[in-house]
Protein backbone atom coordinates (compact mmCIF):
# COMPACT_ATOMS: atom_id res chain seq x y z
CA UNK A 1 0.00 0.00 0.00
CA UNK A 2 1.41 3.13 -1.19
CA UNK A 3 1.53 6.46 0.94
CA UNK A 4 -1.13 8.18 -0.65
CA UNK A 5 -3.67 5.00 -0.01
CA UNK A 6 -2.66 5.01 3.61
CA UNK A 7 -3.20 8.76 3.77
CA UNK A 8 -6.70 8.49 2.56
CA UNK A 9 -6.99 5.57 4.85
CA UNK A 10 -6.29 7.49 8.18
CA UNK A 11 -8.48 10.31 6.63
CA UNK A 12 -11.69 8.54 6.19
CA UNK A 13 -10.77 6.35 9.94
CA UNK A 14 -10.81 9.89 11.20
CA UNK A 15 -14.39 10.70 9.35
CA UNK A 16 -15.42 7.90 10.82
CA UNK A 17 -14.67 8.48 14.27
CA UNK A 18 -15.93 12.38 13.87
CA UNK A 19 -19.38 10.96 12.49
CA UNK A 20 -19.53 8.74 15.80
CA UNK A 21 -18.69 11.56 17.71
CA UNK A 22 -21.07 13.58 17.17
CA UNK A 23 -24.07 12.27 17.91
CA UNK A 24 -25.81 12.42 14.18
CA UNK A 25 -26.79 9.87 11.98
CA UNK A 26 -24.62 9.01 9.20
CA UNK A 27 -27.15 9.86 7.06
CA UNK A 28 -27.70 13.52 8.65
CA UNK A 29 -23.41 13.81 9.14
CA UNK A 30 -23.20 13.31 5.77
CA UNK A 31 -25.70 16.01 4.61
CA UNK A 32 -23.61 18.24 6.64
CA UNK A 33 -20.44 17.84 5.16
CA UNK A 34 -22.37 17.59 1.70
CA UNK A 35 -21.08 13.76 1.59
CA UNK A 36 -23.34 11.88 -0.32
CA UNK A 37 -23.81 8.69 2.26
CA UNK A 38 -22.75 5.82 -0.17
CA UNK A 39 -18.71 7.49 -0.49
CA UNK A 40 -19.01 7.82 3.06
CA UNK A 41 -20.39 3.84 3.54
CA UNK A 42 -17.50 2.79 0.75
CA UNK A 43 -14.86 4.68 2.54
CA UNK A 44 -16.36 2.88 6.02
CA UNK A 45 -15.91 -0.35 3.90
CA UNK A 46 -12.46 0.29 2.69
CA UNK A 47 -11.28 1.30 6.12
CA UNK A 48 -12.91 -2.27 7.88
CA UNK A 49 -10.87 -4.21 4.94
CA UNK A 50 -7.45 -2.22 5.41
CA UNK A 51 -7.94 -2.84 9.36
CA UNK A 52 -8.66 -6.60 9.20
CA UNK A 53 -5.59 -6.44 6.65
CA UNK A 54 -3.40 -5.58 8.81
CA UNK A 55 -4.96 -7.79 11.67
CA UNK A 56 -4.08 -10.51 9.98
CA UNK A 57 -0.46 -9.77 8.71
CA UNK A 58 0.06 -8.91 12.47
CA UNK A 59 -1.56 -12.13 13.67
CA UNK A 60 0.95 -14.30 10.80
CA UNK A 61 3.91 -12.37 12.22
CA UNK A 62 2.99 -12.98 15.72
CA UNK A 63 2.50 -16.78 15.11
CA UNK A 64 5.78 -17.22 12.50
CA UNK A 65 7.89 -15.51 15.50
CA UNK A 66 6.26 -17.26 18.08
CA UNK A 67 7.35 -20.92 15.75
CA UNK A 68 11.34 -19.60 15.69
CA UNK A 69 11.41 -19.49 19.24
Amino acid sequence: MDINEKMKLHQWAIDMNDQKESGLSQKDWCAMRKLPISTFRFRCRKVKIALEKQLDENRKQSLESREKE
